[in-house]
């Protein structure tokens, strides 16, 4: 097991499953698209073109995650959080692409998911402090970035309130017809 928030199964006492955290393999790779799709379908209505969400086929999903659970290596993980005996979501991280960061110091959370019939449980906050830990551990990072829609109130308070600020970057995509922008948050560890 590398990195990740361990948690024991089984329930609080409240009676919410508790999280757990874990690298994932290639036997997640199904859930992860799955949850992927489901996420974008159900966050991104009115952001990104009805035709792009009703197009992700979940095949092509899989197999690109499969790809990048094999591909991923210290620093690069993927992981899979998981309440009870299934997947509720995952994060993908690995050294900073953007330009104007050195890689060498700077981690970045490329993707976090979470199931919508588990968002507000505590997956995404297990994910976030997941990410936070592995790249305390990597003695050089001392700054984590993330890329987020502008135009996503909900996420963006979400890293707020785990201590992401906005940092002044800002990129447009393209999708589809639509060009949505991302603003770039940072959290120093």
């Amino acid at each position: 097991w590398r990195g990740g928030h361990r948690a024991q199964p089984g329930r609080d006492l409240g009676g919410a499953a508790i999280v757990a955290v874990r690298p994932a393999t290639s036997a997640d790779a199904r859930a992860i698209a799955e949850i992927h799709i489901a996420a974008w379908r159900a966050a991104y209505v009115g952001l990104i073109p009805d035709d792009v969400l009703a197009g992700f086929d979940i095949d092509r999903r899989r197999a690109t995650w499969e790809e990048r659970i094999a591909g991923a290596a210290t620093p690069e993980q993927v992981w899979v959080a998981e309440r009870g005996a299934s997947v509720s979501g995952f994060l993908h991280t690995g050294p900073s692409n953007d330009a104007d960061l050195d890689r060498a110091t700077a981690g970045e959370v490329y993707t976090v998911y979470v199931d919508p019939g588990a968002w507000r449980s505590g997956v995404g906050r297990a994910l976030m402090a997941s990410a936070e830990d592995h790249w305390r551990r990597i003695a050089a990072v001392n700054t984590l970035v993330l890329w987020v829609f502008e135009e996503n109130p909900s996420a963006r308070s979400f890293y707020e309130r785990l201590g992401w600020a906005p940092d002044g970057a800002r990129q447009v995509l393209e999708i589809g017809d639509a060009r949505p922008v991302e603003i770039r948050y940072r959290r120093d560890l």
